[in-house]
């Protein structure tokens, strides 16, 4: 879940209709206070999607959408989230963190 957590404090999100990575750069505002903080509000800069080679995006595909899967129905199977991708995935957004936090 922190992975997730990382990767929308990145810009990224998921489109579940489309089942692909999508830009999520919406801040939402209650009372003219930011509700969400993203990396743009630490002086950082978003992931521009368009810089993921094609396995980057795969991977962080299935990770988002087999922790959406996991969390949603509490289950340990059917998701799609297995070793592998948490092995591929946790090294990328690392580096996609260290990278864009550092940007400013």
């Amino acid at each position: 879940m922190a992975g997730r957590v990382i990767l929308d404090f990145l810009g990224i999100g998921y489109d579940q209709k489309r089942e692909q990575l999508k830009a999520e750069r919406t801040h939402r505002c209650v009372n003219g206070l930011t509700d969400d903080v993203k990396v743009i509000d630490l002086g950082g800069r978003y992931v521009d999607l368009a810089e993921l080679n094609e396995e980057e995006a795969a991977t962080l595909t299935r990770f988002i959408h087999g922790v959406h899967k996991a969390c949603a129905h509490l289950t340990a199977s059917k998701h799609g989230l297995d070793v592998t991708t948490f092995q591929a995935a946790a090294p990328l957004i690392q580096r996609l963190y260290e990278k864009h936090i550092q940007s400013a």
